[in-house]
């Protein structure tokens, strides 16, 4: 796009706030709408930017959909954690917990590298084609192989209590 090297950052940044900004949304609303159907949205929206992204042609629309990339990752990331936690004993939940923060960093060990690879071979474009692949590879995985959870009875939730949280000592 012919940006200065200054503004590339914008597109990690872009993604990287929204997806922390999603993550503290994303868990009362999979409490109250049941955790299987939030993360198959994130999974289909994150294959439905990935494949925007393949077709982008401006740089100010590139920040757009990593921005929507990066809150179907939040919502991903929140609903699979709460899944395990929800759905494996306390005696295993730190080991399912355990495999999948592992699957953040092996991304960053393997899957950088192997980005910047394809990148570099057959154009920056193809990288979310495979995304976009994988995505919905993940979203027929999880919507043939999870077991259906249920909405849960939650305490009322509002900015107030999602800031006292920060703050309690325990």
């Amino acid at each position: 796009f012919q940006i200065a090297p200054g503004h590339r950052g914008m597109i990690v940044t872009t993604y990287s706030f929204a997806a922390a900004i999603f993550a503290l949304v994303i868990g009362p609303v999979s409490d109250r709408l049941g955790r299987k159907k939030v993360l198959t949205f994130g999974l289909l929206l994150f294959g439905v930017a990935a494949v925007l992204t393949f077709y982008i042609s401006s740089f100010n629309s590139l920040l757009i959909v990593r921005m929507l990339t990066g809150l179907s990752a939040g919502t991903s990331s929140t609903c699979s954690l709460s899944y395990a936690a929800d759905h494996y004993a306390y005696s295993e939940r730190g080991r399912a917990m355990g495999v999948l923060s592992m699957a953040y960093f092996a991304a960053f060990v393997f899957g950088v590298p192997a980005g910047a690879f394809a990148a570099a071979r057959f154009g920056w474009q193809s990288v979310f084609a495979g995304f976009a692949l994988a995505a919905g590879a993940v979203f027929i995985l999880v919507l043939t192989l999870l077991p259906a959870d249920t909405a849960r009875s939650v305490s009322p939730y509002s900015l107030n209590s999602l800031a006292s949280h920060f703050f309690k000592p325990d």
